[in-house]
């Protein structure tokens, strides 16, 4: 017998076709998890050195946030000198409310007439046409 019979008499055509395709899905699956790895390996490195840097920033940001909102929360102020809209402590707020709603009626409107003079848009200039 010569080896090409020994060959052909192993394994008929079907069997090395599919024996291939098994052959090439492993392939396939090696290079993805080998891909898959490499990715991993080379920047988890780096995905760990931005998560700390980006969490010093946070927590700065935090502590400059806490006490400029502090600073501004407890201070005296005014917000819109021209409407004539002031920053105060949210405690002295609280009792001028209080003090103030002892009357609703009279609350009701003077927050209404706040509102619309804070909320009030400045007039159109006519136009040059008119």
């Amino acid at each position: 017998m010569s080896t090409e019979e020994n060959n052909n008499a192993c394994c008929s055509e079907r069997c090395c076709t599919a024996a291939s395709y098994v052959a090439a899905l492993f392939g396939a699956i090696f290079i993805v998890w080998g891909l898959n790895w490499m990715m991993r390996h080379y920047t988890e490195k780096v995905e760990t050195e931005t998560r700390a840097a980006r969490s010093i920033e946070r927590k700065a940001a935090r502590v400059e946030l806490e006490t400029g909102v502090r600073s501004v929360v407890d201070s005296y102020g005014w917000e819109n000198k021209a409407k004539g809209i002031v920053r105060l402590p949210v405690e002295r707020g609280m009792e001028l409310i209080i003090a103030e709603y002892k009357d609703s009626a009279t609350a009701r409107n003077n927050l209404t007439n706040r509102l619309a003079i804070a909320t009030a848009k400045p007039p159109e200039k006519p136009s040059e046409f008119e």
